[in-house]
């Protein structure tokens, strides 16, 4: 379990997972969120980055999932898969993450 931790905070430094962009305006309240302004960006190994990121998910971390969410959200070296970026989105919210919670808003929003 101690390797797995340490992969997973060696590779989390390597991805580096944002949430919304705010560039674009509404007359609400001067900000709205764009459903394509999750973003990824970093050098790794994509493939190995989603199976260790679905691993630690699986096994609690709720980073894991947001950060799995996010490559879902865009399809940045995944197929782009929105059902399940909410769903990790979701998970990850409930387990504490506030940008988790923004981006599954976003999502849920977007999809009606």
């Amino acid at each position: 379990m101690k390797k797995m931790m340490l992969i997973l905070i060696i590779s989390m430094g390597l991805l580096h997972a944002g949430n919304v962009d705010t560039n674009t305006t509404d007359d609400t309240n001067g900000t709205s969120k764009s459903c394509d302004s999750v973003e990824v960006t970093g050098c790794f190994d994509s493939n190995f980055m989603s199976k260790l990121l679905t691993k630690v998910c699986n096994d609690g971390k709720m980073q894991a999932c947001y950060n799995l969410g996010i490559m879902y959200a865009k399809g940045e070296g995944i197929t782009e898969n929105k059902p399940k970026a909410i769903a990790l989105f979701k998970k990850a919210c409930d387990g504490g993450i506030e940008d988790a919670c923004e981006n599954y808003n976003i999502l849920t929003t977007c999809e009606e």
